[in-house]
């Protein structure tokens, strides 16, 4: 990309998704995209509620998008009148993209809340690791039944809520013995095991060796 002298280019990632079912091998997805620059460009853009923090714009409700590239595509073949025609396509989809914004907000907020879901029981588990938790706590700070935290756990992250817990406190453990002055005992009680031995078989099971032998190991 070249520029004048002062001049600090800018990129502008944008992506618009159209659903229009299932693709696979036999049948691959298509990719097309448009670029495009001038004074009130990100303006556009902006009305539509894109920008750098939130680039994806979900259309699916019918194939007008669609058929905006496909007529762009058309165009190669015109004369003079070619960039009229381009142009007046580009302020059509923008126009529809405008005009649509309230429902990709709601497919947005929709999309984003099992990932605000996991953040919010990692946030949980990050802060009462030491303490003595279970899922039923976890799921309640998060405001969900626990099958259904199970259930988002297993599709987004592929382990179980309590798998996650227990690993996340094995490798706060880890990071533990690095400081020789901690027992194996106060590096179990440190992450939420107030028996040493329940805390050394889970952690063999994790990590394949006892504690005293990975501690041997650093």
């Amino acid at each position: 990309m070249k520029t004048n002298p002062g001049v600090t280019p800018r990129f502008f990632h944008i992506c618009l998704i159209i659903y229009n079912g299932i693709r696979d091998m036999e049948e691959p997805w298509s990719y097309t995209w448009i670029g495009f620059h001038g004074l009130k460009a990100e303006s556009y853009l902006v009305q539509a509620g894109l920008d750098l923090n939130n680039p994806i714009f979900r259309y699916d409700k019918d194939d007008f998008i669609s058929n905006c590239f496909k007529q762009m595509i058309g165009t190669k073949n015109l004369g003079r009148g070619k960039e009229a025609r381009l142009i007046g396509l580009l302020y059509t989809l923008l126009s529809q993209l405008i005009e649509n914004i309230d429902e990709n907000i709601i497919h947005s907020e929709k999309s984003n809340m099992p990932e605000k879901y996991i953040r919010k029981a990692i946030e949980y588990i990050s802060m009462n690791y030491s303490i003595k938790t279970s899922i039923k706590d976890i799921a309640a700070y998060v405001g969900l039944d626990r099958s259904y935290l199970y259930t988002l756990f297993k599709e987004h992250l592929s382990i179980s809520p309590q798998s996650f817990l227990i690993n996340f406190r094995m490798d706060k453990a880890c990071q533990l013995m690095l400081n020789p002055d901690l027992s194996i005992g106060d590096i179990a009680r440190s992450v939420g095991y107030q028996d040493p031995l329940v805390f050394s078989k889970a952690f063999k099971k994790i990590k394949g060796a006892s504690p005293s032998e990975y501690r041997r190991g650093l």
